[in-house]
């Protein structure tokens, strides 16, 4: 391959397509054009003066010093605090969030003829097994090795699952379990035997509500730590963009390995 007038070396493509995690020819054609436009603008800009003159490391810095992550950073609009803040919103300004852990002993009438005879079950099984055992419940390990131990008297399951109660009251869950749970301090179960089975449920973790706005305290603080390296991507990605744009990129596909992955329509015979 030729990107302008430097050439790619069969023994370059080998070393990029050993490095590539795909092993795919199309992508280290696509890393060795990037390395060596940013090559020859570190030549032809007069910036390349310092840098490494290992071609990777070179390319690396090349970039790192004309896209500056620190100028970016002291750079941040306002307009893009506030579009992040809109991204981020759900970290700022939320009801109460529930993390629970939960130990299921499940009932439906599909695959269930009997789906009766397996609710009089759990509940049997809850009252005898679950109940003397519910107070010694604190952690989710707690209750996934509980149901190990009992995973073959029955349909048991272990989940995890989140849900968000905004400041209405509105929840996805249904009521009884949101009342329920709001009864429970972080660390502490309960039984429930609502519903089509049995059920042993702990509270993981509670966040209560919050209102911060892009002027609180903290915020934007917040905001740059994933603002700043999302904005030095972009840039570097378009400054790259624009320079394999702009470039007279020939690949020999005869001499190209075998059973390579390079579409057909690439440039040259």
């Amino acid at each position: 391959m030729r990107v302008n007038l430097r050439q790619i070396t069969r023994s370059q493509l080998n070393a990029a397509v050993a490095a590539d995690p795909k092993r795919s020819v199309r992508r280290a054609l696509a890393t060795l054009t990037r390395r060596a436009v940013l090559l020859q603008e570190a030549d032809r800009s007069g910036l390349g003066g310092g840098l490494p003159k290992e071609p990777i490391a070179r390319a690396k810095a090349f970039l790192e010093r004309v896209i500056s992550g620190r100028v970016i950073c002291d750079n941040v609009t306002q307009r893009e605090l506030r579009d992040m803040y809109a991204v981020m919103k759900r970290r700022f300004v939320h009801g109460d969030i529930y993390r629970v852990a939960e130990l299921r002993w499940h009932c439906t009438t599909k695959g269930e003829p009997e789906g009766a005879q397996c609710i009089d079950r759990a509940l049997t099984w809850a009252e005898r097994r679950w109940l003397p055992l519910v107070d010694a419940v604190s952690a989710s390990e707690d209750l996934y090795w509980l149901g190990q131990l009992t995973a073959g008297d029955g349909p048991i399951r272990f989940v995890e699952y989140t849900f968000h109660v905004d400041p209405t009251g509105k929840s996805p869950m249904p009521p009884e379990v949101v009342l329920a749970i709001r009864d429970l301090s972080v660390g502490q179960a309960h039984v429930s035997t609502a519903g089509a089975g049995t059920r042993i449920q702990l509270l993981v973790e509670h966040r209560p509500p919050l209102n911060r706005l892009l002027d609180s305290p903290g915020v934007v603080d917040e905001i740059r730590a994933e603002l700043c390296p999302r904005l030095i991507q972009r840039n570097r990605q378009n400054y790259v963009d624009t320079l394999v744009g702009s470039a007279s990129v020939d690949i020999k596909m005869r001499l190209l390995p075998a059973g390579h992955d390079v579409p057909s329509h690439a440039v040259g015979p």
